[in-house]
């Protein structure tokens, strides 16, 4: 949770934005942030820069909404531990990175006024983590069951427990809305084509 510069100044000081890209204008690398948690939050897209951006001319990237100094190293460290679901950057518009910098006390003002809407965010990160660790018996029976008859690669399981993590927020916490059909020409070939369409079939 920080604060940052916009570019398009239609976004009004103080807006709160969930970012969905990272863009870091000096690796000419993107990430993606890719959150199963709900949020009312609008989405903008980021770009980092090791400078400060003090005039509008020194804009290199053309394809963000925001800037910043932090967010892709940040993004780029975490992420080679932790899945991209489990890292959140939400973002305050404190300026337009036009030179003209917001006193401190602004700054706190943004903040505060955010407070309430972050923190509703917060507390649904909590219980998507307190549901994670703590499955029952029975959903995670279905879970092991599945990865084993399917023999998911790991890419697939995160995938698969991520669905089961938004399904048990629901309020299913038995898992009692999937099911688990048997597929008889299961090969390595097939099975990401296969697993996308129970997937899909899950989700409907």
């Amino acid at each position: 949770i920080g604060v940052c510069g916009a570019i398009d100044r239609r976004i009004k000081l103080g807006s709160v934005k969930y970012i969905n890209k990272i863009i870091d204008v000096e690796e000419d690398t993107s990430y993606y942030p890719d959150s199963i948690i709900w949020h009312d939050f609008s989405t903008s897209s980021l770009a980092t820069y090791n400078e400060p951006q003090l005039t509008e001319k020194t804009y290199p990237c053309e394809h963000a909404d925001l800037i910043d100094m932090e967010a892709s190293g940040l993004f780029g460290r975490v992420s080679r531990h932790v899945d991209p679901g489990d890292f959140h950057i939400i973002k305050i518009v404190s300026d337009y990175a036009d030179g003209i910098f917001p006193l401190k006390n602004s700054i706190g003002k943004l903040l505060e006024e955010a407070l309430g809407h972050i923190s509703a965010y917060l507390t649904r990160i909590v219980k998507d983590y307190n549901c994670r660790v703590g499955f029952n018996v029975t959903a995670k029976s279905k879970i092991n069951n599945f990865c084993r008859e399917y023999k998911l690669t790991n890419t697939q399981e995160i995938k698969l427990v991520r669905l089961c993590l938004y399904i048990c927020n629901q309020g299913d916490v038995n898992l009692d809305r999937l099911s688990w059909p048997k597929s008889t020409n299961l090969t390595v070939k097939n099975r990401n084509t296969i697993f996308n369409k129970i997937v899909s079939e899950i989700i409907q």
